[in-house]
């Protein structure tokens, strides 16, 4: 963990330490939230102090901002997630949310995640693990390591009670990871087959073709203008007879895949039949020609070679 936003300082002269109330050689953390002062009391080692400053340079609650994103997407710490707007449940919700985050300070993050504060943050965030904004207040948390495990809170109320009661079955391993999925599509007869979280095993890593697939969010840009290059690839495919290689898609942000971390959109990578359990990564140019060319490198069957006129 990075502490660029905490300065460290000395203090040699006594009456300013007796003026602050600090016995000699105390460590004093100051701060414009909550206690606005914690004191160490503990043994001075490195693991200690880090320890020290975790838990108090942060506030109990933390309202999801930039900085919340980095303490819990990039520093792999388990979060609480509370989304809340004005109405009268949520406002109930966020007192006991409060004191539940007191009584489990330095167990996990608590973070609270509201329209008024920044809309767009809380929009993506609802998309990215699965909670429907509509239908506040929602609990959901997650842990950010290898992939992103959740874990949903599914109590008929929201009170300290239930909380503390849902992170000490998290802590203590008592909890099902909550895998979100869209609908299987009624039909899926396109040159790039739909994907969802509870297709995605039996289309992809039980079937028995190559399959390359893209990760998307709807919000990029990017993705949006792969489409049609993706459409594209499928349709030569199919029409040279490289039926042993299918093309897929799936909105990452309305499904969970057991085993796949994605962390920037869109991101592609390519199945081969008989090693699906390592998946390889396309990072080439997002072209046709440069696309046709890695199937043709990576495909486990016989290629066909493309006909120039189609």
């Amino acid at each position: 963990m990075f502490y660029y936003d905490l300065a460290f300082a000395h203090v040699f002269n006594a009456d300013l330490r007796i003026a602050q109330n600090a016995a000699a050689h105390n460590l004093v953390l100051y701060k414009h939230f909550d206690e606005k002062r914690n004191d160490f009391t503990g043994t001075f080692n490195l693991d200690n102090l880090k320890t020290f400053v975790d838990t108090y340079a942060f506030p109990i609650v933390m309202p999801y901002n930039g900085r919340a994103i980095e303490r819990v997407f990039q520093q792999d710490n388990p979060t609480l997630f509370l989304f809340s707007n004005s109405n009268e449940a949520s406002l109930a919700a966020e007192k006991a949310f409060a004191a539940s985050a007191e009584e489990n300070r330095g167990k996990i993050v608590f973070s609270i995640s509201k329209p008024d504060e920044n809309f767009e943050n809380q929009e993506k965030l609802a998309q990215y693990i699965g909670v429907n904004t509509a239908q506040v207040p929602a609990l959901l948390l997650v842990h950010s390591s290898d992939q992103v495990l959740k874990y949903k809170f599914t109590a008929s109320e929201i009170t300290v009670a239930t909380i503390n009661q849902f992170v000490s079955d998290y802590l203590s391993g008592k909890l099902q990871t909550y895998l979100k999925s869209e609908d299987i599509p009624a039909t899926n007869d396109e040159p790039v087959k739909v994907l969802v979280g509870n297709s995605f095993d039996d289309l992809v890593i039980n079937s028995n073709k190559d399959v390359l697939v893209q990760f998307y969010a709807p919000w990029v840009g990017h993705g949006k203008k792969f489409a049609p290059i993706l459409e594209a690839v499928a349709k030569k495919l199919s029409l040279n007879h490289n039926h042993n290689i299918i093309i897929a898609k799936i909105d990452y942000t309305a499904n969970d895949v057991p085993g796949v971390n994605i962390r920037r959109f869109p991101t592609i990578k390519f199945y081969q039949n008989g090693n699906k359990s390592t998946p390889l990564d396309f990072e080439d140019d997002r072209t046709e020609e440069d696309i046709l060319k890695f199937l043709k490198e990576k495909t486990t069957f016989p290629w066909v070679e493309m006909n120039q006129e189609l």
